[in-house]
């Protein structure tokens, strides 16, 4: 029997070299498994479905599949442009000074916060926004709640919110002025080259500078522009934030995010192969208070003469954050009313100066005066002719031409303000494009400004501390000169190189040690001001509660304490 089949399968054999024929590949790679592993090959699919749907319906209560979703897995997905260039190359390498040429190449990452294209698009990117600890900003204990919060706020805000953006075309055109703004900057860096150094001329002339976006809660997320930059073969890269001042729910997040991912992978994202530096702020630039002072004066010229006679008054709208943050040593309420100082310079001296925030959010107490409450004081003085002055944006979004142009004007004109006018933003303004290409060229110039340092500088926590210890300090208020310090360092160095670090080739080493805070103020904040929800952050209000009734009846035992019910929590 033994020898009859070897005999039948050396015919086999032979027939087989006599007649090739073209494999069956679904025959051959079956027959080529054993029986083991085919009954594995037909279980696992049914094991993976099971776990799938196991699974999938407790992400989905969560509001985890959203996240995970939108933000890809860093390690790997940062790496893979380098691999899939280095794929597309041919085989013959390349030489030395071709590879130092083609990867000497300058970037400019420009951070915004994003916004929904379309209508389908705004669950999510609220989920995004509420999930980051710099907007809803939890104790270090129930931090573990801050998924669920997202998901239940960013349902609750969904219909509300959609119901804005439908109103103003179904979208938020953010992200269309930031790509203009990214291609008229680098239009203009390309213009500004005569006024650059000789070595930044030389390195721009060999390959123009490009710019990348960076949103922070809508695509293209900080993730997909450094996959473009890495992918680019990016060796200096310009952070521009184009938020004129600096906050930490703003710039400081994004700097956050950033810096997450330059400590994950050092090779990739620290010197040699990336130099970075920050411009943090730059509310205080000429050519930016040049242009808003224009174009506010463009909508004042606009009044006639028998209104002007009636007066004239100018009312700074500024995004809102809460007061808790400026406690704590957020610099952005003192650079706000620095910068409208600045541009009000320039206001003729009949012209009147107001400054308001707008766009708060929940219960808790944010900076004041609030911009409905502010244009309803003006009406009850007799004001008649305004103009409101988006000062914290840059670009047209949901912020100026639904909660500016549709509710206060609605609620403006219900006050007696008839005159009623808003400054557009500057979006493209030739102007301030300009002054922002300079702005990059002096920052690939100076010395280099390293995310840890610009944080550090603006009190913002790379990593996470205490309620106790996150709340201590206050900000300080700027000084009267026209280029003000960054608070907080009177008498201490920001940079650690003092040469240009494009011609040195070094930057600032990333420290990936915990930082210290440098804040030196104690906290004053009145124990009995703002609602009592708004108190149920300080820390020994809010850890007695939680030792009497655990974490969630500790925060459902304030609610029920405020005025309302969970509505005065989750109907924003």
């Amino acid at each position: 029997m033994v020898r009859w089949c070897e005999r039948q399968r050396e015919e086999r054999r032979r027939r087989a070299s006599r007649a090739p024929r073209a494999p069956n590949l679904t025959k051959s790679s079956a027959s080529t498994h054993t029986g083991e592993q085919r009954f594995q090959m037909r279980l696992f699919p049914w094991l993976q479905a099971a776990l799938c749907c196991s699974v999938a319906p407790g992400a989905l209560a969560f509001g985890l599949h959203a996240k995970r979703s939108l933000t890809p897995k860093r390690g790997a997905a940062l790496a893979a442009p380098r691999m899939l260039g280095a794929a597309t190359q041919t085989s013959e390498p390349l030489k030395a000074e071709e590879v130092k040429q083609e990867s000497a190449g300058v970037g400019v990452l420009l951070l915004n916060l994003g916004g929904p294209e379309r209508s389908e698009d705004v669950e999510p990117f609220l989920y995004n926004l509420f999930a980051d600890p710099d907007i809803i900003r939890l104790p270090s204990g129930i931090s573990w709640l801050q998924g669920p919060l997202a998901y239940l706020v960013s349902k609750r805000r969904a219909p509300k919110s959609r119901a804005a953006y439908d109103s103003i075309g179904g979208g938020s055109p953010l992200g269309y002025w930031t790509r203009q703004q990214a291609l008229a900057l680098e239009d203009e860096l390309a213009a500004q080259l005569d006024k650059a150094d000789p070595p930044i001329r030389k390195l721009l002339e060999a390959r123009p500078a490009k710019c990348y976006i960076a949103m922070r809660y809508w695509k293209p997320f900080t993730e997909e522009a450094l996959e473009q930059i890495a992918a680019d073969r990016i060796s200096q890269l310009v952070i521009l934030p184009l938020y004129p001042q600096f906050s930490v729910s703003t710039s400081g997040s994004s700097l956050r995010a950033l810096q997450k991912i330059f400590y994950s992978d050092p090779e990739t994202w620290g010197p040699p192969a990336l130099q970075h530096t920050v411009v943090p702020y730059w509310y205080q630039r000429a050519g930016y208070l040049s242009s808003v002072r224009r174009i506010v004066q463009t909508e004042i010229d606009a009044y006639t003469e028998e209104q002007r006679k009636e007066g004239v008054h100018v009312l700074f709208s500024a995004h809102g954050v809460p007061k808790s943050y400026v406690d704590a040593g957020d610099p952005y309420e003192a650079q706000i009313e620095k910068c409208v100082e600045l541009i009000a310079k320039g206001f003729p001296d009949d012209v009147r100066v107001h400054l308001s925030y707008q766009s708060r959010v929940g219960p808790i107490e944010w900076l004041r005066p609030y911009t409905d409450d502010k244009l309803r004081e003006l009406g009850a003085q007799g004001v008649k002719n305004l103009v409101a002055v988006p000062i914290s944006f840059v670009s047209e979004h949901i912020e100026t031409l639904e909660e500016m142009d549709m509710e206060y004007r609605e609620v403006a004109e219900e006050a007696g303000i008839h005159g009623w006018r808003r400054a557009p933003a500057l979006n493209t303004d030739a102007e301030f494009v300009s002054d922002m290409a300079a702005a990059v060229l002096e920052a690939l110039n100076a010395p280099a400004v390293s995310i840890a340092e610009a944080c550090a500088a603006n009190n913002v926590e790379l990593v996470e501390k205490p309620l106790q210890e996150r709340s201590r300090g206050k900000s300080r208020r700027l000084n009267d000169d026209d280029d003000p310090s960054p608070p907080g360092f009177p008498d201490e160095k920001l940079y650690t190189q003092q040469t240009p670090w494009t011609n040195t080739g070094k930057n600032s080493k990333i420290d990936s040690g915990r930082l210290k805070n440098r804040r030196k103020c104690v906290d004053d904040r009145n124990n009995d001001e703002g609602p009592v929800f708004a108190r149920i952050w300080k820390p020994e209000i809010l850890y007695a509660r939680l030792s009497e009734a655990g974490i969630l009846g500790g925060i459902l035992l304030e609610v029920l304490q405020s005025k309302g019910t969970m509505h005065c929590v989750f109907g924003l």
